[in-house]
């Protein structure tokens, strides 16, 4: 289960320990389906050279309530996406994605009737993108509608369970496979009826693991279960690092995300690294959005007045880490050193010159056009702001000092409570009043080695490490 910060609870199918790790196939608390293929009918190669976003299944399931609001913003949810195949599904219809290089996509909508689709491209428009042959990719979309066709009307759970488990094509090109070029680990089978709660149906069958059934309806009483963020634990990030912490943030999913002022770090929960990059001083504190991080950038000065700073927002895409962006922020006039996102706007923070006795927090909007400096009635801290997150309903700012303050504001950025606690190297909200608290230490002759620790919230003293 997962609660985004900003959008509906879902609930999926992860894939770990492999090259392509995350979710696989989910539905969100609205009732929309969401499962994917892969493109195989590209190179693995070719598809991950192409430069648009991950993150696609996440971004639905947060975001959209029904297919009508996944077609009102199919260009902007899927022209910059790479090589895949997306079936999606609400009580009323069912849409086809196929998105395909350089851009390309379609989308088919189907309100009576079925639709198959593997590994490779149907749609006419897009057979272009059938790179190579794949002969179980055309073998099993033909023995699903075969088995469609002949099924009794109206379907249900069992009849899909049964067919899911068809070994008709041998090891290699059966609906479930058990060969050489790849095994079959899951089935997932989704029943919406026009009323009532939604029922699941998850088969895992894991290497060397015996198989597991798990059955669930999907009524109010399971959408009010906890959020899967709890699996977020204290970790010790992979590897050491010359410039310290600036800021963390996660995918609210599997991942981690480091800012090391020169170097941008992606690592699992357990802190091992999956992707790391050499990224320009000085990058700040960073969230996450929409299947892409958001870095504030500095590079000029910090702590001046007004004309000495060169501030910025870098892009990056949350899979690869690939830039993607970058958009100037001059409103931040003292260095922009950290920002965060929440229902359509990005707060951005920075330095303060000495003697200020106020904070600056700048809004953007989702294009990065300037909206208003608010002014933050904190009183003087020492080089302003360092890092920022919106969690429990509330605006939480990190900042140095002797000793360190931890500032929060209401969502009208309204200054609420201060209190000494240092949260000025990262700090994320877990939901139910846990947050993950950025921290590094420094070893001679070794560097800067990071880690994450789990506070929690109580009235009195603010946050408090577990």
């Amino acid at each position: 289960m997962q609660r985004p910060t900003n959008g509906y609870a879902y609930f999926g199918l992860y894939a770990e320990g492999n090259d392509a790790p995350g979710i696989k196939e989910g539905i969100n608390e609205k009732g929309l389906t969401v499962v994917t293929a892969s493109a195989g009918a590209i190179p693995k190669q070719t598809r991950e050279a192409q430069p648009g976003k991950g993150s696609l299944i996440s971004t639905l399931l947060a975001n959209c309530a029904n297919c009508d609001e996944v077609l009102a913003q199919q260009d902007k949810l899927f022209s910059q996406r790479r090589p895949t195949f997306v079936m999606i599904a609400d009580r009323k219809q069912i849409l086809m994605l196929e998105v395909g290089l350089q851009g390309r996509y379609s989308m088919r909508a189907v309100k009576t009737g079925t639709v198959v689709h593997a590994n490779h491209y149907l749609d006419e428009a897009m057979q272009e993108f059938n790179l190579k042959t794949n002969r179980s990719s055309c073998a099993r979309v033909k023995r699903i509608a075969d088995l469609l066709q002949a099924a009794p009307r109206p379907f249900d759970t069992a009849q899909f369970a049964s067919m899911s488990r068809d070994r008709h094509g041998g090891p290699n090109n059966s609906l479930w496979r058990t060969g050489t070029n790849g095994c079959t680990l899951s089935s997932w089978i989704v029943e919406t009826p026009s009323q009532g709660a939604p029922r699941l149906r998850v088969l895992i069958a894991n290497p060397n693991q015996p198989e597991e059934l798990r059955q669930y309806v999907l009524d109010n009483a399971f959408w009010k279960k906890p959020a899967g963020t709890a699996a977020f634990q204290a970790a010790t990030c992979e590897g050491a690092y010359e410039r310290h912490l600036q800021g963390i943030c996660t995918n609210e999913r599997d991942a981690l995300y480091w800012s090391w002022t020169d170097a941008l770090v992606k690592t699992d929960r357990h802190g091992r690294i999956l992707k790391r990059l050499e990224v320009a001083s000085h990058h700040g504190d960073l969230c996450h959005h929409q299947g892409d991080v958001f870095v504030a950038v500095n590079l000029g000065a910090f702590n001046r007045p007004a004309g000495y700073a060169n501030s910025w927002v870098f892009v990056y895409d949350a899979d690869t880490l690939i830039e993607r962006a970058r958009h100037p922020v001059p409103e931040v006039e003292h260095g922009a050193g950290g920002i965060a996102y929440h229902k359509g706007r990005f707060i951005v923070v920075g330095g303060l010159p000495e003697g200020v006795n106020e904070n600056y927090l700048y809004e953007y909007d989702e294009k990065f056009a300037f909206r208003k400096r608010h002014v933050l009635a904190s009183g003087y801290t020492l080089m302003g702001i360092q890092t920022v997150a919106f969690a429990e309903g509330a605006w939480w700012f990190g900042c140095y000092g002797t000793p360190k303050v931890l500032l929060r504001a209401n969502p009208r950025l309204q200054l609420t409570d201060r209190w000494e606690f240092d949260a000025s190297l990262g700090i994320v909200g877990l939901g139910n009043q846990r947050f993950l608290i950025g921290q590094n230490n420094k070893r001679p002759n070794v560097g800067y080695e990071g880690q994450v620790a789990i506070a929690r919230f109580t009235a009195e003293k603010g946050l408090i490490f577990e």
